[in-house]
């Protein structure tokens, strides 16, 4: 559970975590300790295999799981460090000219590494936020909460008149290898798109507000920023009234449920996808007072609907999708090998069967990924009096992982 850490004149914010739990298992992997709220041995469970190579892949993702359940754990003073290198790397490298974000980044001796994908980076940067804003640091955290507003890569939407999956643009761009299109079509098929990022707009629009203190300007960005996500999300509208009007003096993140699972699927298993462990659902969270009247909050932040929407995956899997074009090799060569009357022939078909067979087991998915993130997050606002006061969380429904507060 996240305890309260900073406390300022306007607002302070209290980061807390409601995670539904799993089935005991005799290993607990770092998913499990997660779901358990065991943020301590989840944290030296990553530090134990901390990768400190900077071309290793996993350099990035090992300290954005580290930060992110360090703040979980409520230690935003250890979370310092890996959420510093996370955001000075994702900050200063990887944006293209367009101001889209690329998959990955190149590290020291041209070594391409690891960066996530888009909305895994989005959530880093709000993460980010968090950290610097339970310090008291707003001007940080309206930097870090700013930078997750980046613009997203549109490709549109297929014959059918929906939006383009992952496998919808994966086979646009094998139709065009033959003419060589195939990677001007995924470096440059896109529309450059307004991100529909709600959390990040909501959590900016904190950061500004709590940084007004009577600047009249900075008030004005800030209700910009919530007019922004309420847009995106009509059900954020009583929180940035509530925000406003000047009735609250502390927020809260909470995150509830595991995120979606990264796995591969497609031909010879060439391209990745988010599958959801915690279903979605629009249920609010209530939040009480002393066990008073509820206060219901809606969601700011579906992480399943986020990472199944092809605005926000990168297409790493879809460039080195080359199974589907393995798969034509080898049927060619099959082609060749029982039509040749030669030993020629013959061993040029056996030649194309073989390279197919390369290109297939090479074209698999990285299915890495960031686990520790959650299936949803919400962002609520009271006003805690002086003295002590019992603050409880809870999603209607799911009473068993009742968050309580005790002498706040």
């Amino acid at each position: 559970m996240r305890r309260p850490t900073a406390t300022l004149p306007l607002l302070s914010l209290i980061a807390g975590a409601l995670l539904c739990g799993c089935a005991s298992t005799p290993e607990r992997n770092l998913r499990e300790l997660v779901a358990r709220d065991q943020f301590g041995k989840a944290a030296a469970r990553i530090e134990s295999t901390l990768v400190q190579d900077r071309k290793d892949r996993n350099y990035l993702l090992d300290r954005m799981s580290l930060g992110i359940v360090r703040i979980s754990d409520g230690q935003p003073q250890a979370a310092e460090a890996p959420l510093l290198e996370v955001f000075d790397t994702l900050r200063t490298q990887g944006i293209n000219d367009d101001k889209t974000v690329a998959a990955a980044v190149f590290g020291e001796e041209g070594v391409i590494f690891w960066k996530g994908e888009p909305f895994e980076q989005a959530l880093a940067f709000t993460y980010i936020a968090i950290q610097r804003a339970e310090r008291g640091e707003w001007d940080n955290a309206r930097a870090a909460a700013s930078s997750s507003l980046f613009l997203l890569k549109d490709f549109g939407e297929n014959e059918k008149g929906a939006r383009k999956s992952t496998q919808d643009i994966a086979a646009e761009a094998v139709r065009r290898e033959n003419a060589g299109e195939s990677a001007a079509y995924i470096d440059k098929g896109y529309t450059p798109a307004k991100t529909n990022f709600a959390l990040g707009y909501l959590m900016t629009g904190i950061a500004n507000l709590a940084l007004a203190q009577g600047d009249t300007a900075r008030e004005d960005e800030a209700r910009d920023n919530f007019r922004e996500a309420f847009t995106l999300q009509p059900g954020l509208r009583p929180i940035t009234d509530v925000l406003i009007e000047r009735r609250a003096n502390t927020i809260f993140v909470v995150d509830y449920g595991l995120g979606p699972r990264k796995t591969r699927y497609g031909p010879g298993g060439s391209l990745a996808q988010f599958t959801p462990t915690t279903a979605s659902d629009p249920r609010p969270l209530d939040l009480r007072l002393n066990d008073g009247p509820a206060a219901s909050f809606a969601i700011a932040c579906d992480v399943n609907r986020m990472a199944s929407d092809h605005m926000w995956n990168n297409f790493e899997d879809v460039r080195q999708a080359k199974s589907v074009i393995g798969q034509g090799m080898m049927l060619g060569g099959a082609v060749t090998a029982a039509s040749s009357n030669n030993e020629t022939g013959a061993w040029v078909g056996l030649g194309l069967i073989l390279g197919g067979l390369l290109t297939s087991a090479t074209a698999q998915a990285d299915t890495r990924y960031c686990e520790v993130l959650p299936q949803r997050t919400y962002v609520a606002a009271a006003w805690i009096p002086d003295g002590q006061t019992t603050i409880s969380l809870e999603v209607p429904g799911d009473s068993y992982w009742r968050m309580r507060l005790l002498g706040v």
